[in-house]
């Protein structure tokens, strides 16, 4: 939590729909919208959708499982509200990968790239950059 807060200089926040099989409710409790801390993970009762809440007071989604588990380990750590309060955080954008850790391609771009800071993509232009970034196993650290 601290290297996403120290890596980010406006603080970002995302959404994802979660693959895992959801908490019941009976196994969390509902936390209110003044007990909120920038830096959060939340979601609502009745969606698996898991949020990052800003500084900013916004809420950003995680686009898939993918992305979250470049910023996360696992989801011990999310607060659960209300249906109405949650909807009550306007969405503010949403999150890429962490930077560093993953390079993607884009179905429609022969091109693979590196997520730097902001979510700017960088053209890995050659195999040997490619080693240079991410060692040996760079061609198992790309996600479409």
């Amino acid at each position: 939590m601290k290297r996403l807060a120290s890596f980010l200089s406006l603080t970002i926040a995302f959404a994802f729909v979660l693959g895992a099989t959801p908490i019941s409710n009976a196994q969390a409790a509902t936390i209110g919208l003044s007990s909120l801390q920038s830096g959060d993970l939340i979601r609502g009762q009745s969606r698996n959708a898991v949020y990052y809440y800003g500084a900013d007071g916004f809420r950003y989604v995680f686009g898939n499982d993918k992305v979250y588990f470049t910023w996360y380990e696992n989801f011990d750590n999310v607060k659960w509200l209300s249906d109405a309060d949650l909807g009550t955080i306007q969405i503010g954008g949403n999150a890429t990968y962490r930077p560093g850790t993953r390079m993607i391609k884009i179905n429609s771009d022969p091109k693979t790239y590196a997520v730097g800071r902001g979510g700017t993509l960088r053209w890995v232009t050659s195999e040997a950059v490619a080693i240079g970034m991410y060692g040996s196993t760079w061609n198992s650290q790309i996600d479409d």
